[in-house]
């Protein structure tokens, strides 16, 4: 059964994403020949003007960078068994602790978690945590693992990178919950901080899962 382990457990006290702090540098991006910005995270390529916000929603560009506006603040933090994700003999008997943020850069139509993943008043779902706090409370709650989950961490790379990192030097494992909608950087530089297992789900554009001008499943045909 999952328990939510107590906010005050999960922050350090910084303000993350909030007005004053509109969020977190993004690693994945570059400037277009006609000025817009573009997010290389997904093969969506979302080209941006000042203030505009990706698919997701989550990535905006401010000025002349590319912010991550869920960077440390989480829609809720679950202690789970690890069977719940479900992986093939990972860590069995073991919990781990969950987390997600808000947005998708899928618009897939079954979505169960919608209410998260299609959030655009964020300010009223999130917790705020640090990477370190995440490891730390982990680690405190008795978890073998730490899951990036509820929606896509891929939009949230950066967060769900330094988070990882954070995890492997606490001794933990990372799970990632991810339908692979990824490219680049943020693919390579994902894999190889990982250290744990990946739960892959291939939505399909027949399924009703909307993936831009691409189906879902490109970016696995790629590899």
């Amino acid at each position: 059964m999952s328990q939510r382990p107590a906010v005050g457990d999960l922050t350090d006290g910084r303000t993350y994403g909030s007005e004053a702090h509109q969020g977190h540098a993004a690693r994945y991006w570059h400037l277009q020949d006609d000025g817009r910005i573009r997010c290389d995270v997904c093969p969506r390529e979302c080209a941006l003007t000042d203030g505009q916000r990706g698919f997701c929603f989550v990535r905006r560009r401010i000025g002349d960078g590319l912010a991550l506006t869920t960077y440390g603040r989480s829609s809720g933090f679950c202690l789970d068994p690890i069977e719940k994700k479900p992986l093939n003999h990972f860590l069995p008997g073991t919990s781990v602790l969950s987390f997600g943020t808000a947005g998708c850069n899928l618009g897939c139509r079954f979505c169960q978690n919608h209410e998260i993943s299609k959030a655009r008043q964020m300010d009223a779902l999130m917790d705020t945590a640090g990477p370190d706090d995440i490891a730390r409370a982990a680690v405190a709650a008795g978890a073998r693992s730490v899951a990036y989950t509820y929606n896509d961490p891929v939009i949230f790379a950066e967060y769900a990178i330094d988070t990882a990192l954070a995890c492997r030097e606490a001794g933990l494992r990372n799970v990632a919950v991810t339908a692979g909608y990824v490219q680049g950087q943020a693919a390579s530089h994902g894999g190889r901080t990982a250290h744990g297992a990946g739960d892959a789900d291939l939505p399909r554009a027949r399924d009703g899962c909307v993936g831009g001008d691409h189906d879902a499943r490109d970016p696995w045909r790629e590899r």
